[in-house]
């Protein structure tokens, strides 16, 4: 069976950046497995494995358009440092959650001096060049149930899990008013 849209994939895979040094491998825990064009992981990932088959190896390249995107001077920013003074064991290389106009947003602590903390809004890999070796180990159809639940998390993904008086509709209500 080949790997397509709404396929069930399990793969094991290492993952390098551009200076080869691996960053993790699935080999270390538990194998990877995703639906096919879910949208569950980086395009370039998904592209590269369409059309494989179970006991496929390949090794591929994934440039940061198709990763974790380039990276985005603009997501790195400072706040006074008192302004995160409830946070305990302030750290660089913390992540923290922060609320913005546009929604929830992940940010990581880059630096910390006497007053202020650098955050960056960027994934880790932003901007980096990726190389991944993977074997196909499974291959299947979605149960039904598989379905509805990507159906589900699509619509949730669209509303940008906020259920405002527009979007409740379209992500199935169970609003609380």
């Amino acid at each position: 069976m080949k790997i397509e849209t709404n396929k069930v994939v399990t793969v094991h895979y290492t993952l390098f950046n551009d200076k080869n040094e691996m960053l993790e491998s699935s080999h270390d825990s538990q194998p990877l497995t995703f639906m096919q064009g879910s949208g569950m992981l980086i395009k370039g990932f998904e592209t590269a494995v369409e059309g494989k088959s179970e006991n496929d190896r390949l090794s591929f390249n994934v440039q940061p358009e198709d990763g974790y995107g380039e990276f985005n001077d603009e997501l790195v920013f400072e706040l006074p440092k008192e302004r995160l003074a409830e946070i305990q064991g302030l750290e660089v290389g913390m992540g923290l959650r922060m609320e913005t106009p546009n929604g929830a947003m992940i940010v990581r602590v880059a630096g910390i001096d006497d007053q202020k903390v650098s955050l960056d809004g960027n994934h880790p890999l932003a901007g980096v060049p990726l190389r991944f070796d993977v074997e196909v180990l499974e291959v299947r159809d979605a149960t039904r149930e598989e379905l509805d639940e990507q159906a589900r998390r699509a619509a949730e993904a669209a509303c940008s899990g906020s259920c405002s008086d527009s979007c409740c509709s379209s992500c199935g209500g169970g609003c609380e008013e």
